[in-house]
């Protein structure tokens, strides 16, 4: 029955309820009321049964009842009454026994609540007065004490051990409402006003003097340890005290309660209490595995036992790190991670809260401090940081004395740094194997708390770093070198072991979190912790930890730089030596002076000088004033301060540390380019590192690289240190390591394999140089690497390309390469984060030096490599085999180029013969030469009638195309294609397509082609196809082995390798404008403030004389261009120039060309060697001496005939141009084959021609097998004019 309900019984029942209870013999009575019951019974079965025997017109009707009113339903027939209607008596038996049943139930009920209600007005009535007296026994005690220490000199007056225990037992039944249970973390305080009152007299008038007293015998404490019933009293009492420490209450009663519990877990230099009885308290409120204690007695230094204790097992329910960990969970802002704090921050921890847990925990710290026996203290200290510091937002929930707490040992050192030590040595094993995640604890469920452990340890620290002087940098001569390589070393080891997810910069991140049972959850991490992780990578950060991390003077880093061996100076002289090719890869650039070349005539310029004016004459302006240098930012005045106590370990764990975040985040460790593992093999692991950089990684290396001197600095390091150098030669070598290079790691080492940490540190600096140059080459044009050797001198960059040539060839060909399912070894995200940002680094400074020489070419070349695999390969299969080889997928400029064009060219024939089939003269060949697709071509409309016959042919373009020439006239020439009719079509058609007043292409100053922006304006919708034709017609070209004239923008052979590399715009933009270039460069080595230059993110277009503005961005001519924001302009500036204008042509020559030619057979060529594929290896001259040995004679010529003599002086006495226009007019191509002479085929043939008289014949050519039909002519002078008259003679094939 409700009891809601039993409050409204009625008056009278109550009042007869009390009668009977006060009433003399309830026996008696209950007999009475039996009689009674029973008469009435009897006079109500009298009275039916009168009424029965009535007739029925005495019988009183019902009144009628409207059928609108609602009738309740009868309650179910028995079958007694369904056979007569009239109640009878068992049915009236059944209902009064109902009726009994209900009131006897109800008075059961009343019974219990006027029970409930006289014990509770006992209680109440019983409380008041023990209350009344324990306050009077305080304040007798209080007046006692008072009196005594007036009329004597003895100590504080120190009350009775029983009156200590009548005091402890009346003051726990006062304050508490629930009986005491084993295992009850909380209590429920009655009334906390009075509570905390009665408890702070009695802690300072009886207690706490007792356990500070000098005489062992007035500590109640120490008695009552002796019988169990009193040490449950010290487990209640101590309960109590930590019940009124995490309430809130006055600062006074706070103050005292942790004064009480420190003195309980603490042993004071006059304290009376035996040291046996301190380890109880401290085990009871500080659990720890103490030795001294054995099933519950205490052993002496000589094996003897002395009186019982008890001892309460790890775990206790008083335990104080565990209450502080509940306390800061669950009870400072409602929850683990408060729901508002992503919106209002550290505000959703209440202050009142915060100072709770911030006194507590202080306690806590205080008393772990201390301890006194080592190992005990190392416990405390390992649980507090498992324990205390992995709850998240910790920063938030106490104060900042927290987390700043110093230790005893040594109070220049932070406590957090001793417990990492501690901890770090005890559980170095588990660290080394990376498998920290099982140190901590997981009693809160991630759907609960969605940041993991090792994440809100990681935000904690990172908190603790920034508050911290001797760790955040702010000052060089306050930071404790050897404390902040031990702080960051542990943050390197967390961050190797967090979710991938934590440092992410999106809004929302899902990891997935295995329980352990086979079964996965989707957790969404909590954004204010990963904002709180992120500032690891905080620019501020990062600048001062390195500036100050780097001395330049103790590392000597210039010296180093600046040295040079002989093998430098020797590799120097080589350079200059190499003539005329490095010359031509020069480019003509010298040095720029760009203060002057800003002002040549340019439409950026000249927005540009209004602003320029202003500054020269000395005028203001806009609202800035006068130009004014930027003063250096305090922060760099770091680098200046002298470092008394320098050690170089903190640049080496910062580097392990930030190497792992570039490895995990920055795009590198994404992917086993080495091995290719198969997507199914990635579906069992979940990914470790992302595959695309993540902006934060970038952001990162900005600062790095460009704020700091870590690159020149760890470069240095590896050069000039002589263990990191032997470390870099043995990890390099193909012999001296046995573990492969993808499966390096830099994971922090602990314990005895932290003696060996060399080598790991050195990987770490390499890996850091690497990305570091890698990152810096991206705005770093060829002026500043060869003028004013950045980032690097150059005989440096050169021992870098040894180095790291050695580092990919033993991660490509030497190490195991082959099937993963076979390997021994794991790949480490490391190791291939190594390899990636290797192969990058290297083949943007092999770009570089293929426009100008950094070395001479043998410098990156492997010896051999690959020339043993294309001897043995056979069939296409073998030599497409060989381009999924590592080193040709990741660094092919190891291999060199001509074994490269040789592959390409065997994969081309192999391809080709299986298409078009190979004529041959054996009879028993399984392979005929099949019949060609026609194409009619009009000489005089070559392009129109190509694009209409040949454009959609798409991949039957690798298919046999027979040419076949129509005059103007209309009339079909002479001639069959057997292959050279297709090269002079190729021929002919590139001389219309790619002449600029044709309007496809553009001329670059150093006459090199590229896409026309303004194509489209001269075609029409029409130009993209024409680009795609031309692209097929490239492809087919390259297909067939047929060279030609024109020379591409190094941007549009980027496009046209399928892989363009948008960091290098900035260079290409010198490829196609050099003014413009040189502008832009002035703009990023501006020293003053570039918003006076007014300039905004918009282009002036000035094409067919308009003046048109282009916005780079969104409104971009109402946006200035300021020193914060003029890198972002500079990269768009060079994107719209390199790449808006002509992506859409650029994108149609290379679907076109992709149609022909499989993308992997040119991704192993860089911008220059596939110009050499297109063009040729020559400037225009021939090779004659390569011509002359590689020419066969026929129809009976030989070489030592006077005829071919003289024909060999006449072609040396050609010019660039007449040489160019003889190999067109024998095999249709002005340029030579890429390989050399020796790959033409069929080969140069001249074939004799029999004369009488000079005047009969004129020299021919057979274009399809490459032959020169010379006649024998009577002198040099006259086969000098009769092969000049027949090169320009232009004619078609009337004349063979």
């Amino acid at each position: 029955l409700d009891l809601v309900g039993l409050l409204f019984i009625s008056n009278a029942s109550r009042e007869s309820m009390f009668a009977e209870e006060l009433g003399g013999n309830t026996n008696r009575r209950r007999q009475e009321e039996q009689r009674r019951r029973r008469r009435q019974a009897k006079l109500q079965k009298k009275k039916e049964e009168t009424e029965k025997a009535r007739p029925e017109s005495l019988q009183e009707k019902p009144d009628v009842v409207p059928q609108a009113i609602a009738q309740p339903k009868p309650p179910p027939s028995t079958p007694s009454e369904s056979a007569d209607s009239k109640p009878t008596v068992v049915s009236n038996a059944l209902q009064l026994r109902a009726e009994r049943q209900a009131k006897q139930k109800l008075d059961k009920s009343a019974r219990k609540l006027q029970s409930f209600y006289r014990m509770h007005r006992s209680n109440s009535k019983l409380l008041q007065t023990i209350t009344k007296t324990l306050e009077k026994h305080i304040t007798d005690l209080e007046k006692l004490q008072l009196l005594l220490n007036k009329n004597s000199s003895r100590r504080t007056y120190v009350p009775p051990t029983a009156t200590s225990t009548a005091l402890c037992q009346q003051l726990l039944f006062v304050t508490t409402s629930l009986p005491y249970k084993n295992q009850t973390r909380s209590v429920s305080l009655r009334d906390l006003k009075v509570t905390s009152h009665l408890l702070r007299k009695a802690i300072e008038l009886v207690f706490l003097p007792g356990i500070s007293d000098i005489d062992d015998s007035s500590n109640a404490f120490s008695e009552w340890l002796q019988s169990l019933q009193g040490q449950v009293r010290v487990q209640n009492f101590l309960r109590l005290c930590l019940c009124v420490l995490t309430t809130s209450c006055e600062d006074a009663v706070q103050d005292i309660c942790r004064q009480f519990i420190l003195s309980m877990m603490t042993s004071g230099t006059q304290s009376s209490t035996p040291s046996t009885a301190i380890d109880v308290y401290r085990n009871l409120l500080l659990p720890v595995s103490t030795p001294r204690l054995v099933a519950g007695v205490e052993k002496t230094s000589s094996g003897k036992t002395t009186k019982p204790l008890f001892f309460w097992q790890l775990g206790s329910p008083l335990d104080v790190i565990s209450v502080l960990r509940h306390f800061l969970l669950f009870s400072t802002g409602g929850g683990p991670i408060p729901s508002m704090a992503n919106d209002i921050g550290e505000s959703c921890i209440k202050a009142e809260e915060r100072g709770i847990a911030s006194c507590l925990m202080l306690t806590i710290l205080k008393a772990t401090r201390g301890v006194r026996d080592s190992s005990e203290r190392h416990f405390l200290l390992q649980r507090l940081l498992t324990e205390i510091y992995t709850i998240p937002l910790l920063s938030w929930r106490v104060t900042t004395d927290c987390l700043l707490f110093k230790d005893s040992l040594d109070q220049s050192k932070l406590l957090v740094a001793t417990m990492i030590k501690t901890f770090t040595e005890r559980f170095s094993d588990t660290l080394n194997t990376g498998k920290i995640q099982s140190l901590f604890p997981i009693d809160v469920s991630l759907t609960i708390c969605n940041a993991t452990p090792m994440q809100s340890l990681l935000a904690n620290l990172m908190q603790i770093g920034h508050a911290s002087v001797g760790l955040n940098g702010m000052d060089v001569s306050k930071l404790d070198f050897a404390m902040s390589a031990t702080f960051y070393e542990f943050v390197a080891t967390l961050i190797d072991a967090i979710p991938l997810g934590t440092l992410s910069t999106k809004d929302s991140v899902v990891e997935w979190f295995s329980d352990g049972k086979g079964r996965e959850t989707c957790v969404l991490l909590s954004p204010v912790v990963m904002r709180q992780c992120r500032m690891v990578l905080s620019s501020s950060i990062v600048r001062r930890l390195f500036l100050c991390a780097i001395d330049e003077e103790s590392l000597k880093t210039k010296e180093v730089l600046s040295s040079k061996t002989q093998k430098d100076l020797k590799q120097e002289k080589e350079l200059e030596e190499a003539g005329p090719s490095a010359v031509s890869l020069a480019a003509k650039e010298a040095k720029i002076d760009r203060s002057k070349s800003f002002w040549r005539s340019s439409t950026w310029a000249k927005k540009a000088s209004i602003g320029v004016s202003k500054m020269l004459s000395g005028e203001t302006a806009g609202a800035k004033g006068n130009l004014q240098p930027k003063q250096p930012q305090d922060i760099d005045s770091n680098r200046f301060v002298v470092r008394s106590k320098y050690s170089p370990a903190l640049l080496m764990v910062l580097c392990r540390l930030y190497g792992i975040v570039i490895a995990r985040w920055g795009g590198f460790g994404g992917e086993d380019s080495v091995k290719r593992v198969q997507k199914n093999e990635e579906r069992k692991a979940r990914p470790v590192a992302t595959r695309m950089a993540d902006v934060g990684s970038q952001s990162l290396l900005n600062v790095i690289c460009f704020s700091t001197n870590v690159t020149e600095t760890t470069w240095g390091m590896l050069q000039g240190e002589k263990d990191l150098t032997t470390s870099i030669n043995a990890v390099v070598s193909p012999t001296k390591e046995k573990l492969p290079v993808r499966c390096l790691s830099i994971r922090p080492r602990y314990g005895k394999e932290k003696q060996h940490q060399t080598r790991t540190n050195a990987v770490a600096l390499l890996f850091l140089f690497v990305s570091s140059l890698s990152h810096t080459l991206i705005i770093t044009d060829d002026t500043e690497v060869h003028e004013m050797e950045k980032p690097l001198p150059l005989h440096q960059l050169r021992r870098c390309v040894e180095l790291l040539k050695q580092l990919l060839y033993r991660a490509c060909c030497v190490d195991d390469v082959g099937d993963s399912s076979t390997s021994v070894f794991q790949s480490d995200y490391f190791g291939l984060a190594l390899i990636n940002s290797t192969a990058k680094a290297m083949r943007d400074l092999y770009d570089r030096s293929s426009r100008r020489p950094i070395s001479t070419p043998k410098l990156w070349l492997i010896e051999d490599l690959l020339e043993k695999e294309i001897k043995k390969s056979k069939t296409e299969q073998d030599f497409v085999a060989l381009l999924s080889t590592p080193v040709l997928r990741i660094c092919p400029f190891l291999v060199s180029f001509k074994r490269r064009l040789k592959l390409f060219d065997r994969i081309v024939y192999k391809n080709r013969i299986a298409i078009q089939g190979e004529n041959s003269t054996n009879p028993f060949h399984t392979n005929p030469l099949k019949p060609g697709i026609p194409v009619r071509i009009t000489r005089g409309r070559i392009l129109e009638d190509g694009v209409k016959t040949m454009n959609n042919l798409g991949t039957n373009m690798r298919q046999r195309i027979a040419v076949q020439y129509y005059n103007e006239a209309g009339t079909k020439e002479v001639g069959i294609d057997a292959g050279g009719l297709f090269k002079e079509f190729w021929t002919d058609l590139s001389t219309i397509a790619f002449d600029p007043g044709y309007s496809l292409f553009r001329m670059t100053e150093d006459n090199c082609m590229y896409p026309s922006p303004l194509s489209k304006a001269a075609h029409g919708l029409d130009h993209i196809v024409l680009f795609e034709f031309l692209g097929r017609i490239l492809g087919k070209a390259l297909y067939e082995g047929i060279t030609m004239q024109p020379q591409f923008a190094h941007f549009f052979l980027s496009f046209l390798r399928g892989d363009y590399n948008y960091f290098h715009m900035l260079s290409d933009l010198s490829t196609i404008d050099r003014t413009l270039h040189n502008n832009i460069m002035f703009l990023k080595t501006y020293e003053h403030d570039a918003e006076d230059l007014c300039l905004t993110f918009s282009i002036a277009n000035d094409d067919f004389g308009q003046n048109n503005e282009i916005n780079l961005i969104p409104n971009g001519s109402e946006i200035p261009v300021t020193n914060e924001n003029k890198h972002h302009y500079i990269g768009l500036f060079a994107k719209y120039y390199v790449n808006d204008r002509v992506k859409d042509q650029c994108e149609a020559v290379k679907r076109g060309l992709f149609e022909v030619l499989d993308p992997a057979w040119l991704r192993i060529f860089n911008e220059p060697e596939l110009q050499v594929l297109i063009s040729g290896p020559s400037n225009g001259e021939l090779d004659i001496s390569d011509l002359k040995s590689n020419c066969r004679y026929a129809g009976g010529f030989t070489s030592i005939d006077p005829n071919v003599n003289r024909f060999w002086k006449v072609v040396s006495s050609f010019s660039s141009e007449e040489q160019a226009g003889l190999l067109r007019f024998v095999t249709s191509c002005e340029r030579p084959p890429p390989l050399g002479f020796s790959s033409m085929n069929p080969p140069f043939t001249i074939q004799r021609v029999g004369i009488l008289r000079d005047g009969d014949k004129l020299p021919a050519s057979s274009t399809c097998f490459n032959i020169l039909k010379l006649p024998t002519y009577s002198s040099q002078k006259v086969m000098r004019e009769r092969l000049l008259f027949a090169i320009r003679s232009g004619a078609g094939f009337e004349l063979t």
